[in-house]
């Protein structure tokens, strides 16, 4: 059985790099953990005005911007602290944990955390089986056909 190295050797001649990257891209794919359990603690449903009619509202869920997960988690903070510091303004040494639309905050973040995961691992998915698909189009027959019996194992 071959090891697949985990970087590429820039001194090899560029006709034998291409079947080299590929192997690296290859066991990279296989690595990336995929995200199946997605235990979501909140209903994914996230309104900027929960009480007010039309309130701007995505689906946290399906999210694929990490710059939007990033302003909800913002402005859920944001709301968390201005919370509790308004506790501590009027002398509150116990009050109810702050909601959001019934979720804590630690809810929200943990339902961010994961979208993000699973966003960050799309992109890498998707950065790899790009290269992949430029790379093969250099390999010569020869190469393929080391391809196919590599994949073979024969």
């Amino acid at each position: 059985m071959k090891t697949v190295p985990m970087k590429l050797d820039n001194s090899l001649p560029t006709n034998q790099k291409v079947p080299v990257a590929l192997k690296i891209i290859e066991a990279q794919l296989a690595a990336l953990n995929i995200i199946t359990e997605t235990a979501f603690k909140t209903s994914g449903d996230f309104r900027w005005a929960p009480n007010m009619d039309g309130g701007r509202a995505i689906n946290l869920y399906k999210v694929t911007s990490i710059p939007t997960l990033i302003s909800v988690h913002q402005y859920i903070k944001a709301k968390n602290l201005g919370y509790a510091d308004s506790a501590k303004d009027l002398s509150l040494d116990k009050f109810e944990v702050f909601t959001w639309q019934n979720f804590t905050f630690k809810d929200w973040e943990h339902d961010i955390k994961i979208r993000l995961a699973v966003v960050r691992q799309v992109e890498e998915r998707n950065r790899l089986e790009q290269g992949k698909d430029k790379l093969e189009k250099f390999l010569s027959e020869d190469q393929q056909l080391e391809g196919i019996f590599d994949d073979l194992k024969l």
